[in-house]
């Protein structure tokens, strides 16, 4: 894991990771009271990107997690037809046959 102190590289670093593997990629946010400071994690499980917020740079933490969160729905967006939902699964319609209603008044 790897602690970057400037905020430009590490919105760069966490958006070149997310552009490689966006199937993998997240993060997180932890906050410690303690403390009063948290942190942002981005990961694919093979790289670690952290950045620590507090009191001087809380509002360019806001605006990161706001960018990086309409960042990784734009690019669910445009996975809509990769193997998200196309498998079918749980959520596939059933071809042939009629639904049977079980019990009740006929």
């Amino acid at each position: 894991m790897v602690f970057i102190t400037d905020y430009q590289l590490f919105q760069l670093k966490s958006i070149e990771l997310l552009q490689r593997d966006p199937a993998k990629t997240r993060y997180a946010l932890k906050h410690r009271h303690s403390d009063n400071e948290a942190v942002i994690k981005v990961t694919n499980d093979v790289e670690c990107y952290q950045f620590r917020i507090n009191d001087s740079n809380a509002e360019l933490a806001h605006d990161f997690i706001r960018d990086i969160t309409f960042i990784f729905m734009k690019v669910a967006a445009n996975r809509k037809g990769d193997d998200v939902g196309a498998g079918g699964g749980a959520f596939e319609e059933k071809k042939g046959g009629k639904n049977k209603k079980k019990g009740g008044k006929k």
